[in-house]
């Protein structure tokens, strides 16, 4: 899998396969914006990943590439974050093309 220190992510694999995030590094950027093992990351700078290359993804993952807005399938229904971003708080139930709902709303 890939890791990026700053974002704090490391992936299961790269496309043809999924994105599925396979660990999350406490207090980086993945972490304090509600990415969770699990999640399936989707798109890059909203760019489907699936039509990418490993290398592209590596290259557009990369620190100086900021900021990076990735979109994850997240809870039963989409996170997306920006590098500089905060989390929203919002956690999800449901999931498309069924209705989503909105279940808990954290403070901050």
């Amino acid at each position: 899998g890939k890791t990026d220190k700053l974002l704090g992510l490391n992936f299961t694999g790269f496309p043809p396969k999924r994105m599925i995030v396979k660990t999350v590094g406490a207090e980086k950027w993945a972490d304090l914006n509600g990415v969770s093992i699990g999640d399936e990351l989707m798109a890059i700078n909203g760019q489907a990943v699936k039509s990418m290359t490993k290398e592209t993804i590596s290259a557009l993952l990369q620190a100086n590439r900021r900021p990076t807005e990735l979109t994850f399938v997240h809870g039963g229904g989409l996170l997306s974050a920006g590098a500089e971003d905060r989390p929203l708080g919002l956690h999800t139930k449901g999931k498309p093309p069924n209705k989503v709902f909105i279940s808990t709303v954290t403070p901050g």
